[in-house]
C-alpha cells in the first residue's frame, strides 16, 4: 500500500511499515500502473518503478 503524507510511505499487507519514497515536491495523487507508481505534484508529473 502506497499512502500520499508529504511524501509517500510504504506498508506491507499487515499494516507494517516498510519504507519511504521521497518526491521532489508535494504529492498530490498516486497511481499504481503495472510496476511503475505515478506521482501528481502541483509542478510534474513523476514516475518510479515499484515492486
Amino acid at each position: 500500500m502506497y499512502i500520499a503524507d508529504g511524501q509517500i510511505y510504504v506498508f506491507d499487507p499487515s499494516g507494517r511499515e516498510t519504507g519511504m519514497i521521497e518526491t521532489p515536491e508535494r504529492p498530490s495523487t498516486i497511481s499504481v500502473v503495472g510496476n511503475t507508481l505515478f506521482i501528481t505534484g502541483r509542478n510534474g508529473l513523476y514516475a518510479t518503478k515499484v515492486k
